[in-house]
């Protein structure tokens, strides 16, 4: 199997970037039709190329076809004349795809770094700073920051603020996997979503639930 993780009951999955390109390419098995389609738009900088193929190879994995991924003016990804609704993340030598034909689909990666303290400030509200006790722990911080930045992608709204019009609800914390609810309060409808999160050794994966 060549995914690092594969989730068993939903169409996730991340990939481990230690290819090249043209190994990455080899592995797919697209065809040159398509192969030209991709490197009309494929970016100069080598880790973004890499980014850019990976996910295009996971979406063809998950979906069992080709996938042309397009952007909305807000930067969301979708896949032009299909039904599905699909989430993309990456960081540091990873990527993850998040597919879903009913539903939407919100999904972030972010690998363990202690820079997440850094940037508390501009993501955690007076309130859920109260709540965890302004902890230290990078990990919990970093299930924070990865549901706001699924939340983010998942109302597809522009200025929204991190610590004003994000939230995310108390849970049960240590563990190593888990599940929570954040909402948001942008828009009218405040609209409320159930998220997975879970560590593995290098990265935290979270994201929303069906």
């Amino acid at each position: 199997m060549p995914f690092y993780w594969k989730h068993p009951d939903e169409n996730l999955a991340v990939w481990k970037i230690e290819e090249t390109p043209e190994e990455l390419l080899s592995l797919s098995g697209f065809s040159e039709k398509f192969t030209r389609e991709i490197f009309s738009e494929i970016p100069a900088s080598e880790s973004r190329k890499l980014e850019w193929i990976s996910v295009r190879l996971l979406l063809k994995i998950l979906t069992k076809r080709e996938c042309l991924v397009k952007y909305t003016p807000n930067g969301a990804p979708y896949i032009p004349d299909s039904t599905y609704n699909i989430s993309i993340s990456h960081t540091k030598g990873y990527a993850a795809v998040l597919v879903r034909n009913e539903g939407k689909a919100g999904i972030d990666l972010e690998y363990l770094s202690g820079r997440i303290k850094k940037i508390r400030s501009r993501f955690l509200s007076e309130e859920e700073e109260r709540i965890i006790a302004h902890s230290e722990d990078e990990r919990l911080l970093l299930i924070h920051w990865c549901a706001k930045e699924s939340l983010f992608k998942l109302i597809n709204q522009t200025d929204v603020d991190f610590q004003k019009h994000l939230h995310v609800q108390p849970f049960a914390y240590p563990a190593e996997c888990g599940t929570f609810s954040a909402y948001e309060s942008k828009s009218p409808q405040q609209l409320s979503f159930s998220f997975t999160y879970r560590f593995f050794p290098e990265f935290i994966l979270v994201w929303n639930n069906p």
